[in-house]
């Protein structure tokens, strides 16, 4: 299946980071247990653990959210 931005529209961060193309499956579930045992949402974990940029986040938060990304 084709990921489009329509079809990611609504899906959890995890899953949009793996098949988004924004990390890979072994990375996302690294990130999800670092954000479980830390206590993070995975968007902070992300962040805070360098698993992705800034910018990288806003696209994948415009894909889960179906809004346009605003960057500075």
């Amino acid at each position: 299946m084709t990921h489009t931005p329509a079809n990611l529209k609504g899906k959890n961060l995890a899953e949009i980071f793996d098949v988004g193309g924004f990390l890979t499956k072994d990375q996302t579930d690294q990130l999800s247990a670092e954000a479980r045992a830390s206590g993070l949402r995975i968007a902070d974990a992300a962040l805070e653990f360098g698993f992705i940029s800034e910018e990288k986040l806003v696209q994948a938060l415009s894909l889960q959210s179906g809004f346009p990304a605003m960057t500075p």
